[in-house]
């Protein structure tokens, strides 16, 4: 009988235990996730000014700043997609992709 506790109350701290590791993974999850929006919201910024500076008569057709444009906007994508594998979305912004993907698929 007193074994049946004793695995009852390792049972129950290794639960507590991983329960701890887990509230602290999702912690994490949630900063890196505010923190990719933030570096996305900077590169927006910083390919629309790169872009109005690009439209600029004395810079225009400028072949460095078109590749420098282009290569911010791929960096963009890049870290989207980065964002996209890596840290799900955990606001349930997304629970209906599927569905969607699903609906095409059909189509």
């Amino acid at each position: 009988m007193i074994m049946i506790y004793i695995f009852l109350f390792l049972s129950i701290s290794l639960n507590g235990l991983l329960g701890w590791f887990l509230w602290r993974l999702l912690k994490k999850s949630i900063a890196h996730l505010e923190n990719t929006d933030f570096l996305l919201e900077d590169l927006d910024g910083f390919v629309a000014h790169l872009a109005a500076v690009y439209e600029l008569e004395t810079f225009y057709g400028d072949e460095t700043l078109k590749s420098l444009l282009d290569h911010s906007r791929q960096l963009k994508e890049d870290i989207s997609a980065f964002k996209e594998i890596f840290l799900p979305d955990l606001e349930g912004e997304g629970e209906n992709e599927e569905e969607d993907d699903y609906e095409e698929k059909e189509d």
